[in-house]
């Protein structure tokens, strides 16, 4: 009988054991992301230098950490599920982690705004492993920012030859869960040049958040 209980006081010690540490998985933050060394975005500060920043940061100061290329890095923001950082004075990473039911996604969004802003977007599972962009947001590509009027004097076609250079922004607005497609080609082209196409061109493509996923707002 004794012996009986004790196996069963066993069991239900490691059931504990098991369901705390599911807790505290299901518990993490955009912090532990942010300190971790699995997420190139942010290594070019050291992870114990994250820690310090985040330390600063939950005492009201903004202190900025020496990065790897003899610079500074300054944290912006940080939330539960949102974190935004300076890495440098030309670059910003942006942060968002979005859980429905038993699914994490990690939005990574590392802009440069040198010649002008353009963005890159890594999308990662809980386990910082990268996932499919293209099945968690359609990003526009530069024809979708090109809305003509009845009767132009010029085709899209005409308008899309004079895009060079593809230059897209993305930022998120993690109050409204809103991530934002900027194109930057007034920042790059000539005032001239770019006032040709300026009456063809949307500035803006706004998606909203749909569970762990984005979707075009209407």
């Amino acid at each position: 009988m004794i012996e009986k209980i004790t196996k069963m006081r066993k069991f239900f010690l490691s059931v504990l054991a098991a369901v705390c540490v599911a807790t505290i998985v299901d518990a993490r933050s955009v912090r532990d992301f942010f300190v971790s060394e699995k997420i190139d975005a942010f290594n070019l500060v050291e992870p114990n230098r994250r820690t310090e920043m985040l330390a600063y940061y939950d005492v009201g100061r903004i202190v900025p950490a020496d990065n790897n290329l003899g610079g500074k890095s300054a944290l912006v923001k940080v939330t539960d599920n949102y974190l935004a950082v300076d890495m440098s004075a030309a670059s910003r990473v942006e942060m968002l982690m979005l859980t429905s039911g038993r699914d994490t996604v990690i939005y990574v969004v590392n802009t440069v705004k040198l010649p002008a802003a353009d963005s890159r977007l890594t999308v990662l599972n809980a386990n910082c492993e990268p996932l499919s962009t293209e099945k968690m947001v359609k990003l526009p590509e530069m024809r979708d920012f090109i809305t003509m009027p009845k009767g132009a004097a010029i085709s899209a076609h005409d308008v899309l030859n004079d895009l060079r250079f593809p230059l897209i922004s993305l930022s998120i607005d993690d109050s409204a869960m809103i991530l934002t497609a900027k194109q930057n080609l007034r920042d790059f082209m000539g005032k001239e040049e770019y006032g040709k196409i300026a009456p063809y061109m949307t500035d803006s493509i706004e998606f909203e958040r749909s569970g762990v996923r984005f979707k075009r707002k209407k």
